[in-house]
C-alpha cells in the first residue's frame, strides 16, 4: 500500500508546498507487516520508522530509511506520520512486553501533536485502537486524514473491481 506516501504527496502539494523532500515517520510494527515493508521502500522520501528493537529490527535500515526509537525526538521534523495498529497478538507472544509500556513511548497524543509542524499530516490504515496508538485528541487534529484514506480506498477498491468484472471482460473480447 503506497497510499502513505502518495497521500502525504498530494497534502504537501495542496498545501503550497513542493515536491522536495518530505520527512515521513511510521510508528512500529514495521518489521511484522508488509504495509509497513512496501511504504518504507522505492519512493524519494526520507523515511523514518519508529518503534522498539522488538518490532523494528536494524534490517530495516536501507536507502531513505532509518529507525529511530525516539518519537519525541523526531516529530518536530516530519511532514507527515504513518501510525500502525498494534496487535494484541503481539503483547501475548512476547513481542511486546505490555500495552502501556507500548503506548507511554509510542501513543499519539495532545502532548505530541503539540511538537508537530502545524502543516503535518497524520495516517493511519485502520483500524485503530483507541489509547493505545493514539487518543481522542487526534480526531480533532486538522491534520488527521483517516476518513480521507478509508475514502480513497474504497474508491481504489471499486476500480480494482469494475476492472476485474468489466474490463478484463473487454480486453478478453467478452460480452
Amino acid at each position: 500500500d503506497h497510499g502513505f506516501r502518495r497521500l502525504a504527496r498530494q497534502e504537501m502539494a495542496g498545501a503550497g508546498n513542493h515536491f522536495a523532500p518530505i520527512g515521513a515517520g511510521e510508528v512500529a510494527g514495521m518489521a511484522l507487516r508488509a504495509r509497513g515493508r512496501a511504504d518504507a521502500v522505492g519512493f524519494a522520501v526520507q523515511v523514518t520508522l519508529v518503534g522498539p528493537y522488538t518490532l523494528l529490527p536494524e534490517a530495516m535500515v536501507g536507502e531513505g530509511v532509518r529507525i529511530e526509537r525516539d518519537l519525541d525526538a523526531i516529530l518536530p521534523d516530519l511532514d507527515a506520520l504513518m501510525l500502525l495498529r498494534i496487535q494484541r497478538e503481539r503483547i501475548a507472544s512476547a513481542v511486546l512486553p505490555s500495552l502501556d509500556d507500548y503506548a507511554r513511548n509510542y501513543r499519539l497524543d495532545a502532548r505530541r501533536l503539540r511538537a508537530l509542524a502545524p502543516h503535518a499530516i497524520v495516517m493511519h490504515p485502520g483500524p485503530y485502537n483507541r489509547g493505545v496508538e493514539l487518543t481522542e485528541d487526534v480526531f480533532s487534529f486538522p491534520g488527521w486524514r483517516y476518513a480521507q484514506q478509508v475514502s480513497h480506498g474504497v474508491s481504489v477498491r471499486m476500480a480494482v473491481l469494475d476492472y476485474l468484472v468489466n474490463g478484463a471482460r473487454e480486453a478478453l473480447g467478452v460480452r
